[in-house]
């Protein structure tokens, strides 16, 4: 069995959606290239672990990060997983097992007051010249942006459920948004509450959508249908619309600028709310099945830490060496 019929067969078992239908493309297409560049490999039946740990390193050394091999891994491992079961690969155990690295432990990315300020100083400066007739090229139009940006930033919401979101998810007379399972990385659908700021923000969008004619299962959050001429190459808005804009704002700023910062923000700002904070109505907010993942998302604050050590009680007098 060659590589592209063990994948079409996992799939034809599992079922899974078209963003990830295509990570495990990418994963099995990568291996089967460089098994044949490196070693002239070309069926899962020649490749023993050896070869992989060649071609492991070779990525390595070439720039690869631990973190995206281990993506590769686990998608590989779950196709020859199914191969093994199923008796298409003779291997006498799933190399890719024993194939995860250590990942680095990377400080969460958050943005700081002073950031959150800028970016909206920023959106009120193109709203200007905006409407003065200088178009802000990937960020137009801004009013639609911004929108995007207030309901990242209060809700926590990942880009792919964002752009999955229909007019008839935005529910403003219960005040709440439908996630549904199509946008969902855990496959599950998600509720979460429109608060007081996000609300005028959505009305607006509603407004404008349907003097546009949307149709209740139209997506909302689609710039195309939004900006003057025709900007657009597809009429549905994707992933690429959302980095372009967010590459523009970050190069503006001078900052990083990104829908998953905006994430981390949120949780880290929720649960330094004191007494109030809740870590689980945080998980429920972000949609996370385990509260571990919910605390990865909680960055420590330094003044709390000192604080903390403040309060110690002192343990001996100071003396004064200076």
């Amino acid at each position: 069995m060659v590589y592209q019929d063990l994948l079409e067969s996992y799939f034809f078992y599992r079922r899974l959606r078209p963003r990830s239908e295509q990570s495990y493309r990418g994963a099995i297409q990568k291996m089967q290239k460089k098994l044949l560049e490196l070693e002239g490999i070309y069926t899962p039946n020649e490749v023993n672990i050896k070869l992989l740990i060649t071609w492991r390193n070779h990525e390595l050394d070439n720039g690869l990060s631990p973190i995206s091999w281990n993506s590769y891994c686990r998608h590989l491992k779950a196709i020859f997983n199914h191969g093994i079961e199923q008796g298409f690969v003779s291997w006498s155990e799933n190399y890719f097992s024993k194939m995860l690295l250590t990942e680095p432990k990377k400080r969460k990315k958050t943005l700081a007051d002073e950031q959150i300020c800028a970016i909206i100083d920023l959106f009120n400066i193109l709203q200007t010249q905006e409407s003065s007739g200088d178009l802000s090229g990937r960020i137009h139009p801004v009013w639609f942006w911004r929108t995007v940006f207030e309901t990242f930033y209060y809700t926590g919401m990942r880009r792919n459920q964002l752009l999955h979101l229909t007019v008839e998810d935005i529910n403003l007379t219960q005040g709440v948004i439908y996630l549904e399972l199509d946008g969902s990385k855990t496959h599950s659908e998600n509720t979460v509450p429109i608060c007081s700021a996000l609300n005028p923000w959505l009305q607006l969008i509603i407004k404008r959508a349907n003097s546009r004619h949307f149709r209740y299962d139209d997506q909302l959050f689609n710039v195309t249908r939004f900006g003057e001429g025709r900007r657009y190459k597809y009429d549905y808005m994707n992933d690429s619309n959302i980095s372009n804009c967010y590459r523009q704002l970050s190069a503006r700023l001078e900052f990083m600028v990104s829908p998953h910062r905006f994430r981390h923000t949120l949780g880290t700002k929720l649960m330094r709310q004191g007494a109030s904070a809740n870590l689980h109505l945080v998980k429920a907010l972000l949609g996370h099945s385990d509260l571990r993942t919910t605390l990865e998302y909680v960055e420590p604050n330094l003044d709390d830490i000192r604080n903390m050590l403040d309060a110690l009680p002192n343990q001996g007098r100071v003396f004064k060496y200076f």
